[in-house]
């Protein structure tokens, strides 16, 4: 069980919607995170690449293109 193994609990909520979610293992509880929503609206409809290349956008959009 998932209670039963708190760090399962924490990355299985790393991905998708389930990211805006804050677990307080202390507390037991968790909740939509309105501070983590409105952090990845500045980035809706807005293709986001992050590398650590210092290559050019172009050249860094073109060699993930190729992946």
């Amino acid at each position: 069980m998932l209670i039963e193994h708190p760090s399962n609990i924490k990355a299985n909520f790393k991905r998708g919607g389930r990211s805006f979610v804050i677990v307080d293992m202390q507390q037991k509880t968790a909740g939509p995170g309105s501070n983590l929503i409105e952090e990845q609206e500045q980035f809706d409809g807005i293709h986001v690449v992050e590398t650590s290349l210092d290559s050019p956008a172009q050249e860094v959009l073109a060699i993930y293109g190729n992946l």
